[in-house]
């Protein structure tokens, strides 16, 4: 894994700088720092400057960091379990390295690497379980301990019935209504007033307020004149295409339905469907 030609080893003393200048980043995060003659800072940097080959794993003590680490745990009050446990994982790991760069290197067998390739699934494992406990520690020391939910969608109303009629049976229903009121006999009156479209809105809600159904015959034969029949008919596509009006047509040819709508996701059904 590591070789010892002269090749492949390291300026000491340009090494140990680097490793004194990149590891005052980490001074606040780590109390325990390994020191040796060739390297300063704390054991995962250590480990992370040989799995670089940055540092020669043959030029490290094993047995001097275990015995600092020793003398360390006596001056303190209490171990961290945690801690323990992770020098002891990167420990194995330095000393898995170190065996294999100073005994010779025969071919491994099936099984061997087998081995070496669980001991390397579960390091990968226990360091990926170490970076998220890491990221939770930090989202729990910066006091964001609110998880978002998405809201569950609301159920679609049933109540009211799809729509089942078209804008070009409207007009066609129209149509035929101005057919007949043609061949009624004519009378002559004089309108008391003209009519808008917004005073016909008003009428045809006063009409559906009441709760019961209107038909679309009926709501034309309160017209008294062809132009008011024109408005109210302007009226009713202006309710339905703003989703207050529900239109309903029961059987092909039949008679059409009106009945109180609203704004949610059955009226805009209904909308589409008097559009289309």
């Amino acid at each position: 894994m590591f070789s010892n030609s002269k090749s492949n080893e390291i300026d000491f003393q340009q090494n140990f700088c680097y490793v004194r200048a990149t590891n005052q980043q980490d001074d606040s995060k780590v109390d325990y720092r390994v020191r040796l003659a060739v390297f300063e800072g704390p054991l995962d940097l250590l480990l992370t400057l040989i799995e670089r080959r940055e540092l020669d794993i043959t030029a490290i003590s094993l047995a001097m960091v275990t015995d600092q680490y020793l003398e360390y745990l006596e001056t303190v009050e209490m171990v961290d379990p945690d801690a323990l446990a992770d020098f002891l994982v990167v420990a194995a790991k330095l000393l898995v390295i170190k065996s294999f760069a100073l005994l010779p290197s025969p071919m491994p067998t099936a099984e061997e690497e087998e081995d070496a390739a669980d001991l390397t699934h579960a390091l990968l494992q226990f360091q990926a379980f170490q970076r998220a406990a890491e990221g939770l520690r930090a989202r729990e020391d910066s006091v964001l301990r609110a998880y978002p939910r998405v809201a569950k969608q609301p159920e679609p109303t049933t109540a009211l019935a799809r729509p089942q009629i078209s804008l070009a049976a409207l007009v066609t229903a129209y149509k035929q209504h101005q057919a007949r009121m043609a061949e009624a006999p004519l009378e002559v009156t004089i309108p008391e007033a003209t009519w808008t479209v917004a005073e016909k809105i008003l009428v045809i809600k006063d009409m559906l307020a009441r709760g019961a159904m209107v038909t679309f015959t009926s709501l034309l034969d309160t017209a008294t004149s062809r132009l008011e029949a024109v408005v109210t008919f302007l009226a009713l596509l202006q309710l339905i295409k703003e989703g207050l009006v529900f239109v309903e047509q029961r059987k092909i040819f039949g008679e059409i339905y009106l009945s109180r709508g609203g704004r949610n996701h059955a009226g805009t059904e209904t909308r589409r469907g008097a559009e289309g």
